[in-house]
């Protein structure tokens, strides 16, 4: 299914290529449709972040009428943006396995 122009335009704003690095070129690969139409708020966690040990930090989320992205302690069902006000419902979300540390 192609993206439509809003879901192309909310990727690559969320999927940024940085200049001279090489680590971040999969985030391109990260594609964001549309489940239903409806402003959308993405929740980044960085990628640098070694959420075994050292947990994590802090969520970036960007709002997609804003254009603005702001900083989250935690991750919920539900976030507000502070500059719009906008309420979000967490619509779907997709978890990693990682490696055991023990081993």
């Amino acid at each position: 299914m192609p993206l439509s122009q809003a879901d192309f335009t909310l990727s690559m704003r969320t999927s940024p290529m940085r200049p001279n690095s090489p680590g971040d070129e999969g985030l391109r690969s990260l594609l964001v449709h549309r489940l239903r139409d409806a402003a959308k708020a993405i929740a980044r966690i960085p990628l640098k972040t070694n959420i075994v040990t050292a947990g994590l930090k802090k969520y970036s989320v960007h709002c997609e009428p804003c254009r603005a992205w702001f900083d989250l302690p935690e991750w919920g069902e539900e976030v507000t943006c502070p500059r719009c006000g906008r309420l979000y419902v967490l619509e779907l979300a997709v978890s990693s396995a990682v490696p055991n540390v023990t081993d």
